[in-house]
């Protein structure tokens, strides 16, 4: 995150009664967000490289197209700085909703809905984006790998995900690649209410996308083979079962990796 004054004095060119500007309490690695207070009402303001802002309002909109519930993303700049703005979702995270003792057949029946989810991102056409600049989930890797811990890493970690994501090309669509319990937001009744964090939605492919959801379901102890069972009744389409069960595998030993060098690197820091 840039210092204080650069952060009030870029939110508050684009939105004048901003008030009680803070870090969420459950915020990202990247720690780019904030949430404000205003007179229009609560709002996320999210600092970010300017392409990968303007690549996140388009398909913010491409996503809500095909009724994925997602914030609308507009974009503005200030002395350099670009700045993703989008209502507050009232609600709690999933990450939270876990926390607070959420029972397994409520996570099973919210997994339900993000297979549901996942299969109506089938029909969007990601030929408008193909090309731009972290349009492919490498490259918003790279960028996020690269912003949390170095470029030897962002580079590592990326190579991995290209190899990860080589498939037939009927496979590939524009896919949520995070859609992890921190950016899912739920309503009270249930039903979720938002997906956030459009960095992570990148033309991919559909079984790469896939894990990168199946993955924690299978932290949490479930049956992986349940939640594509979901996903391929709804779709009528077929999932690489094999390529999705390894790359589960490899995601969250993957993560355990990331999660003990940004401990080490925050250790180092104090």
């Amino acid at each position: 995150m840039k210092n204080n004054k650069v952060v009030e004095a870029t939110i508050k060119s684009i939105m004048p009664s901003a008030r009680d500007i803070r870090i969420p309490e459950i915020c990202g690695s990247q720690k780019s967000v904030c949430i404000t207070d205003s007179d229009l009402g609560k709002y996320v303001h999210k600092f970010n490289h300017r392409k990968l802002a303007l690549k996140n309002a388009l398909v913010a909109g491409m996503l809500n197209s095909v009724g994925v519930p997602v914030p609308r993303v507009g974009v503005y700049e200030y002395h350099g700085n670009w700045v993703e703005l989008y209502p507050f979702v009232h609600g709690k995270t999933l990450y939270e909703c876990v926390g607070d003792g959420m029972p397994e057949e409520s996570i099973r029946n919210v997994y339900g809905q993000l297979a549901e989810m996942f299969a109506r991102m089938d029909k969007v056409n990601f030929s408008l984006i193909d090309g731009y600049k972290y349009s492919h989930v490498g490259q918003v890797t790279l960028s996020t790998v690269t912003d949390v811990n170095n470029a030897f890493m962002g580079n590592i970690y990326a190579g991995a995900v290209w190899m990860l994501n080589r498939g037939r090309a009927e496979n590939r669509g524009l896919y949520h690649c995070g859609m992890t319990p921190k950016n899912v937001v739920m309503a009270d009744n249930g039903r979720v209410a938002a997906l956030v964090d459009m960095d992570e939605v990148a033309i991919a492919d559909k079984n790469y996308a896939f894990s990168m959801m199946a993955a924690k379901y299978q932290q949490f102890g479930f049956n992986i083979s349940d939640l594509m069972d979901v996903y391929e009744n709804i779709s009528g389409h077929e999932l690489n079962r094999r390529r999705v069960k390894m790359m589960c595998d490899i995601t969250n030993v993957g993560k355990r990796v990331m999660w003990a060098v940004s401990q080490h690197k925050n250790s180092k820091s104090h």
